[in-house]
């Protein structure tokens, strides 16, 4: 007898609600984000967790790479570059963050403007699949720490802008004997 894996949630491709996936991701998205300004490591890890196993995220981590990034139609090495509606979603079933990574297709083109050449690594969709992923859970808890790395030197850079605009007053203001 045949058995077959009976998928937890039975859906279409073209019946996802873009929008409500997206909602759901940004709620678990600025949930880690308030973790992270509250210093919550543990709440931090345990909603990453979720993010990771969330069906939304795959579903829309696979969107990203197979319809609205610019290299959708470039193969990698398993030679795939456009998917079916039927691949997509066997796609968002098949991404495992465990599984090993997939060599990637290496090719060479040319620099701009010269003769020489430069490798370029091209990942198979599913690693690109897995690398969004990885992206959409680790962004919110980066994004505030970035944010305040460059907050910190857009005030020094001010600073020391305020401070050459005043050193140069002083200067010109200062009588010339």
């Amino acid at each position: 007898m045949n058995q077959t894996k009976k998928l937890r949630y039975e859906w279409e491709w073209s019946t996802i609600d873009w929008k409500t996936v997206e909602r759901i991701i940004f709620k678990l998205q600025k949930r880690i984000y308030r973790a992270s300004q509250k210093g919550n490591q543990l709440l931090v890890r345990k909603l990453q967790r979720l993010l990771k196993s969330s069906l939304s995220a795959k579903q829309l981590a696979v969107k990203q790479v197979s319809q609205e990034n610019q290299g959708k139609k470039t193969a990698g090495v398993d030679g795939k570059r456009a998917l079916t509606p039927t691949l997509r979603q066997t796609l968002v079933h098949s991404i495992k963050m465990e599984s090993k990574t997939k060599p990637i297709r290496r090719i060479w083109i040319s620099k701009a403007g010269k003769s020489d050449k430069r490798p370029l690594g091209i990942p198979t969709i599913r690693e690109r699949a897995r690398q969004t992923l990885i992206k959409l859970i680790l962004e919110p808890e980066w994004k505030l720490n970035l944010s305040l790395t460059v907050m910190a030197l857009d005030l020094a850079g001010h600073a020391m802008m305020l401070y050459k605009q005043f050193s140069l007053e002083l200067s010109l203001s200062r009588p010339m004997f």
